[in-house]
């Protein structure tokens, strides 16, 4: 699997399609993958750290993750297919863990909210990544180095060392590179 970062938000020239713009930590492949309005608004609110003054869907279900004592390990985008894109997120709670099908803009926003890894199936960057693109707005390095940041506090506090030396392999990788 490919680590990623949200690195974009885009709205197509047709109205109402959106599309979320995901990067390799390591390399300069994106991945476009489609989503709804609402997820496209739950995602930028998360982008921007905009507290809404009533919980959102995707907070609820943050919530409800933390009072069950549950965590969200990992979300994977899979497929990509005529149809759209296929997203798996991974739950684990009380020493079980479950992958659950998932809308692929839904886990996004939610993997933001809980500051969970994202994933791409190993492969899906080269048959469907591009170099270039233009639209999305990318992230800054500054930006990409705190949500890695957060990733690492949030590995290390759910006692995922494996992810956690990942992460910080990747921000000291960032940190050596010229800005």
């Amino acid at each position: 699997m490919t680590p990623v970062l949200v690195v974009g938000l885009s709205s197509t020239h047709s109205e109402g399609e959106y599309s979320v713009v995901l990067q390799e930590l390591t390399g300069k492949k994106r991945l476009v993958v489609p989503v709804t309005p609402f997820e496209a608004k739950a995602i930028a609110l998360s982008l921007e750290n905009v507290r809404m003054p009533r919980p959102q869907t995707h907070d609820l279900i943050k919530t409800l993750l933390d009072n069950c004592e549950a965590r969200l390990n990992k979300v994977v985008i899979y497929d990509v297919r005529e149809d759209g894109c296929y997203a798996q997120v991974t739950v684990s709670s009380g020493g079980g863990g479950s992958d659950i099908e998932a809308q692929p803009g839904d886990a996004i926003a939610l993997a933001l909210r809980t500051h969970t890894s994202i994933f791409v199936r190993q492969g899906l960057l080269q048959t469907h990544g591009t170099t270039s693109l233009s639209d999305g707005h990318p992230v800054g390095r500054d930006r990409q180095l705190k949500e890695l940041r957060e990733q690492l506090q949030q590995a290390v506090q759910n006692e995922n060392f494996e992810d956690a030396a990942r992460l910080r392999d990747i921000i000291l990788r960032l940190n050596q590179q010229t800005p």
